[in-house]
């Protein structure tokens, strides 16, 4: 990033005072599921002789979906909860510019990593140039994507990296300091995490299916962007287990697989309870799709589960219930195994 020259449009690093060398900035994500030890990796200035700009200090530990920002001098602010660094003990600071500019990362053992050429972005900008969609997407003009010129440290709109795990297979709800353990309730439904009614040493999903709830009322298991990935739904591998605790037995519990992009790829099954108020593990077995609903298909991708407790019956009639549910686990049984 090389700053605006308009006054405080271009203070990045938030001290309150414009400056070409201290508001310049190189961000870092980490993409991965475990914490990045970034520690003596090294940004470089390719277009000065391959002068060195920065070394990361020894013991920076990006975590998984966290940030790290380096700041040409001692930034002012919080920056979405990023890790960040000043190059002000650099005689040039980052001196980063508009163009002409390649940029070079090494690791701690001085191996090249990655290099970004602005010449092929830059329209002088006095902006910073960002992946968008962020993290994954191509880059561009910071200006391109919002009205700001930066963001260091958080998204294009200003809002943080998510530093927790999307839920995935299989889900317990108890590493609430990893995971966003968010879920998405339709229907009339409420459903949060709880300590467990029968174990104050667990936690699990509650849901509470209102007086006022749908028939069809449910909860998808995360957000609108499914699980983290998708379910391996195969030949003779077909079941998912899930701990149901329900007040009443005998009544019908369904899981709807999915895939999240397109809603018209789905496959769903139904089990009924055993017992009341008290746990029992169900089976859902998809390759036993409800009557009237379409069979599996190993060619979709399945990466959205949502469940529908006393499916066909609403609140009006059964009056409000709590149901609970933990352990979703993928099985390898179910359905009929090729030859």
């Amino acid at each position: 990033y090389d700053p605006s020259n308009n006054a405080l449009d271009g203070d990045a690093n938030g001290d309150g005072v414009y400056s070409q060398e201290g508001d310049s900035f190189i961000e870092f994500v980490n993409t991965g599921t475990t914490a990045f030890d970034a520690s003596g990796y090294q940004i470089w200035d390719d277009t000065t002789n391959g002068q060195l700009r920065f070394v990361v200090p020894a013991g920076t530990m990006v975590p998984p979906n966290g940030a790290m920002v380096v700041f040409g001098t001692a930034p002012t602010g919080s920056f979405g909860g990023a890790l960040v660094f000043s190059a002000d003990t650099t005689p040039s600071n980052l001196n980063f510019n508009n163009s002409g500019e390649v940029i070079v990362v090494k690791n701690a053992s001085g191996s090249t990593v990655l290099t970004f050429d602005s010449d092929a972005l830059s329209n002088n900008p006095n902006e910073s140039y960002t992946r968008f969609p962020d993290v994954t997407g191509a880059f561009l003009q910071h200006g391109d994507t919002t009205a700001v010129l930066f963001s260091p440290g958080t998204k294009t709109d200003g809002s943080p990296f998510n530093t927790k795990f999307p839920i995935d297979l299989p889900i317990t709800w108890n590493d609430t300091a990893n995971v966003d353990y968010t879920v998405t309730d339709f229907g009339g439904n409420a459903s949060s995490v709880v300590v467990d009614p029968t174990n104050a040493a667990n936690l699990v999903l509650e849901s509470v299916k209102g007086g006022a709830a749908q028939l069809w009322a449910g909860t998808t298991l995360s957000t609108p962007s499914g699980l983290a990935t998708a379910i391996p739904f195969a030949a003779g591998s077909t079941s998912i287990d899930i701990a149901v605790w329900s007040p009443d037995a005998g009544i019908p519990i369904r899981l709807k697989a999915e895939d999240h992009t397109d809603p018209t790829k789905s496959v769903e099954t139904e089990t009924m309870t055993m017992v009341a108020s008290a746990w029992d593990t169900l089976t859902f077995d998809f390759s036993n799709p409800v009557a009237g609903t379409a069979a599996i298909n190993f060619a979709f991708t399945y990466d959205m589960l949502s469940i529908f407790y006393n499916f066909g019956t609403d609140g009006a009639t059964a009056g409000s219930k709590t149901y609970y549910c933990d352990n979703v686990m993928f099985s390898m049984g179910g359905g009929p195994s090729l030859a």
